[in-house]
């Protein structure tokens, strides 16, 4: 089953903007933020999250 991706997206009051990926494993989270990073600018920090170092399971699933 496919799960639901989100993207959560929080502007602060000095305009400093936070991306976060919901659902995502592997890879996929940077691949769903690139071109939202591209548009905004300059990444001044990175916090990758457990589910990053996953693999996707559904990428794993697709190759069988």
């Amino acid at each position: 089953m496919v799960k639901k991706r989100e993207i959560r997206i929080v502007v602060d009051p000095e305009g400093n903007t936070q991306i976060e990926v919901l659902n995502a494993e592997g890879q996929e989270c940077l691949e769903w933020t690139r071109e939202l990073e591209s548009k905004l600018g300059e990444v001044a920090k990175r916090d990758l999250k457990e589910a990053y170092y996953v693999e996707s399971s559904e990428k794993l699933h697709q190759e069988s």
